[in-house]
């Protein structure tokens, strides 16, 4: 019986692979997270960050808030412009994303 050869895997192409996938998963959660126009944005500032600060960076930006989240770092905000997305960047937000997602983290007192 012949022997099938088995092909050594290197530590470097194990490593390759794995951070592909990675890209490939962020790539793909990021496609399916992205603002929408006419629907919700979850705005994300740092985790460290007070209730206050999600809010101020939506007012800043000139957009009008439709809830606050279940954490203080998270709130949500109507997304009615096109602009408003790199104006919340600009005002301090670490992360932008379509609040269907994340409907689960909206406040219950929110009223949104």
């Amino acid at each position: 019986m012949s022997e099938v050869p088995s092909f050594p895997q290197s530590r470097s192409s194990v490593r390759i692979v794995a951070l592909f996938s990675l890209l490939l998963l962020g790539v793909t959660c990021g496609a399916a997270t992205a603002p929408q126009p006419g629907r919700d944005l979850a705005v994300i500032v740092a985790p460290w960050s007070q209730r206050p600060d999600a809010l101020v960076a939506i007012s800043h930006a000139g957009g009008r808030i439709t809830g606050a989240g279940r954490w203080s770092f998270i709130a949500f905000a109507a997304h009615d412009d096109s602009r408003l997305v790199s104006q919340l960047y600009a005002s301090g937000a670490w992360l932008v994303i379509d609040a269907g997602g994340l409907a689960a983290c909206q406040s219950p007192s929110s009223g949104a």
